[in-house]
């Protein structure tokens, strides 16, 4: 019975990784998470159900995942938002 469980149960993982440099006064955030994932959660977040090139040919891809990172993903450091 786990072993059905194991197999029906999808993996979902999203990965993040924050790097400063103090002396350039930079700061890079990057962000790596499966596309079924991304398409499922900008859907429930964004209310959208616009149809995104995989591809990333068409700028409204572009576009619209910056819209979704905006929303989804914040660094701070103390009460200012970076």
């Amino acid at each position: 019975m786990f072993l059905l469980w194991l197999i029906a149960n999808p993996v979902h993982e999203t990965f993040m990784s924050v790097e400063c440099f103090p002396d350039k006064g930079l700061i890079k955030a990057f962000v790596t998470l499966k596309y079924t994932d991304f398409i499922f959660d900008y859907r429930f977040t964004i209310n959208d159900d616009q149809h995104f090139d995989p591809s990333g040919k068409i700028d409204t891809t572009e576009i619209l995942a910056g819209k979704y990172l905006v929303r989804r993903i914040q660094v701070s450091a103390g009460s200012d938002k970076l």
